[in-house]
């Protein structure tokens, strides 16, 4: 349902928020979390570009 990104001490960390849906498109669980470090060159690629596209807004 949505994500953010942080840079902490252990680099920049990804934090997904979702829900889960059964087989009939129920929702049965809301607003679940898991979060991870992005270690991935793409990813981090990623990262960066939405940063610098977010700052760009900000001028």
């Amino acid at each position: 349902t949505g994500f953010s990104v942080m840079t902490t001490g252990e680099g920049k960390r990804v934090t997904v928020n979702y829900s889960v849906l059964d087989d009939a498109g129920n929702i049965r669980d809301t607003n679940l979390r898991a979060n991870y470090v992005a270690l991935d060159d793409t990813v981090l690629a990623a990262i960066a570009a939405i940063e610098q596209d977010a700052a760009a807004h900000l001028e």
